[in-house]
């Protein structure tokens, strides 16, 4: 693999010289604008490149830069419903939003969604955000029920059972 590398790369390198002493030469030998140009001659021979060292430098190593984040499910719909009046309803996001957004206006629903969703991860729960028809709203899986809940008005209901 590395030989059909440094081969391909050879073969760049020349070509590239090559245009650029085709290119010099046309620059060098342009004839007047009023003058027809000749044809090219089959005879010409392009110059020789000799390369004598070739410098292969490794590639750089991944660094992860994050540490992934470990999110939890709700154990209850009790904590769910606490973090939905209490937790989320009184948290700055949320009250951004409130405060940017018409609250009683049709709409902008998955902003609403997503900034549940974000606010809930910085908290260590996990919920999902999806649009169902027209709508955005969020999900929880709690045992094996998945709750559906409109993170603007907190209305929760069931959504589906897991198998």
């Amino acid at each position: 693999m590395k030989a059909i590398t440094l081969l391909a790369f050879l073969l760049g390198l020349v070509g590239a010289m090559l245009i650029i002493l085709i290119g010099v030469s046309v620059v060098i030998d342009e004839p007047e604008a009023h003058q027809p140009v000749a044809p090219v001659s089959d005879s010409v021979t392009p110059p020789r490149v000799t390369i004598t060292e070739i410098t292969i430098t490794p590639a750089p190593e991944i660094v992860t830069v994050y540490e992934p984040i470990q999110l939890r499910d709700f154990e209850t719909i009790a904590d769910l419903k606490q973090f939905i009046t209490w937790t989320w309803a009184t948290s700055p996001e949320y009250l951004e939003l409130k405060s940017t957004l018409d609250y009683n206006t049709p709409g902008k629903c998955e902003l609403w969604a997503m900034g549940c969703q974000k606010f809930a991860q910085s908290q260590g729960y996990r919920i999902n955000f999806q649009v169902t028809g027209f709508h955005a709203e969020c999900s929880v899986i709690i045992g094996n029920t998945v709750y559906m809940f409109d993170p603007k008005s907190g209305e929760i209901r069931d959504g589906a059972y897991l198998d």
